[in-house]
């Protein structure tokens, strides 16, 4: 679904948000993203996604794929 250059309709808006609620929910910690985006520099977030892509590429079988 495209964005205007306003930016994402509110449906889009709300969908983002009852995902980022379900991740909050499932991790167990509330406002997750608010830490996230505002407790830590974007390298470091940027270092912890590697970090968790790292640690579930080593869970996928490589001939899955083949």
């Amino acid at each position: 679904m495209p964005i205007s250059s306003a930016g994402p309709s509110s449906p889009e808006l709300a969908n983002r948000n009852s995902i980022i609620e379900r991740i909050e929910r499932e991790a167990g910690v509330p406002h997750l993203a608010n830490i996230l985006t505002h407790r830590l520099a974007p390298t470091d977030l940027q270092s912890l996604l590697l970090q968790v892509y790292s640690c579930g590429a080593k869970k996928r079988d490589p001939k899955a794929f083949a």
